[in-house]
């Protein structure tokens, strides 16, 4: 089980700049203790050592050649090849195991089938899990950083203590600081009529995308206040900021960690606050 009580560490005698610095790390690490934790059975620890080295040397398996493809080698693409040869060797380990007791999600991709009836290859399920990880990390520690920021900036923080507020400032962070930052794309149908959009008409097969950051953003949509941090907002919205509010993305495509995340960020926030 994961603790989020490290969090609550303060260093003496540090400047904004370094507490910032801190705290943003202190959330990524946490995120990737969590994510582990949920998928594998097993937490990193990497909040409780402040160390976001994952060592994979030991484990049998854990080099992937398919990254030798790539040619340029960076710290980016170190981080990548490291994540992608934990999560590998996670699920060898459990692929050649005599027997699956855990109740995690590496489990759940185990005996799931494919449209055949036949069970995941190795390629997928570790396809799956990196998605998972990448998807779970950076998403939840950047709003919760986001929310950090504008509480400490914003004169109505006392008012955090409230738990519909809590809910408030979350929505709100999360619409100022949209963490997916690209385009939702979606098909025009075709076979249809087409699509008319104020003057401009879109054919049948056209694909269209808007950022959510431009959505959320909008002052046309949520007022000349747009960008400002405003949790109040939340406590009466009309139908068309409900419909443009879309952090994890809208219909059967969004975001399936929807619930995990919402509950994960408010653990952390009431624990922090």
């Amino acid at each position: 089980m994961v603790s989020v009580h490290p969090l609550l560490y303060k260093p003496k005698k540090l400047t904004w700049s370094e507490v910032a610095n801190r705290l943003e790390r202190r959330f990524t690490l946490l995120s990737f203790d969590i994510t582990g934790d949920l998928l594998f059975s097993e937490p990193f620890g990497m909040l409780e050592h402040g160390s976001d080295l994952v060592k994979i040397d030991r484990r049998p398996g854990s080099y992937v050649s398919m990254m030798n493809t790539l040619a340029q080698r960076n710290e980016v693409i170190d981080g990548l090849q490291n994540l992608l040869g934990v999560t590998s060797a996670h699920v060898k380990e459990r692929m050649v195991a005599a027997q699956d007791d855990h109740d995690d999600w590496l489990s759940l991709l185990l005996r799931m089938r494919d449209e055949h009836g036949g069970l995941l290859k190795f390629e997928e399920i570790a396809s799956e899990s990196l998605t998972l990880f990448m998807a779970a990390i950076e998403t939840v520690s950047n709003t919760l950083f986001a929310m950090m920021y504008y509480l400490a900036t914003s004169p109505l923080r006392y008012k955090i203590r409230a738990l519909p507020y809590l809910d408030a400032v979350l929505n709100e962070a999360m619409c100022l600081h949209s963490v997916l930052e690209i385009g939702l794309p979606r098909e025009v149908l075709p076979g249809s009529k087409g699509v008319h959009l104020a003057e401009f008409y879109f054919p049948p097969g056209t694909v269209l995308s808007v950022t959510i950051y431009a959505i959320h953003r909008s002052k046309d949509i949520w007022g000349q206040d747009a960008h400002d941090f405003r949790p109040e907002r939340w406590e009466k919205l009309s139908d068309r900021q409900k419909t443009a509010f879309m952090p994890f993305g809208h219909s059967p495509a969004a975001c399936v960690g929807r619930n995990l995340a919402e509950v994960e960020m408010k653990m952390i926030a009431a624990t922090l606050i």
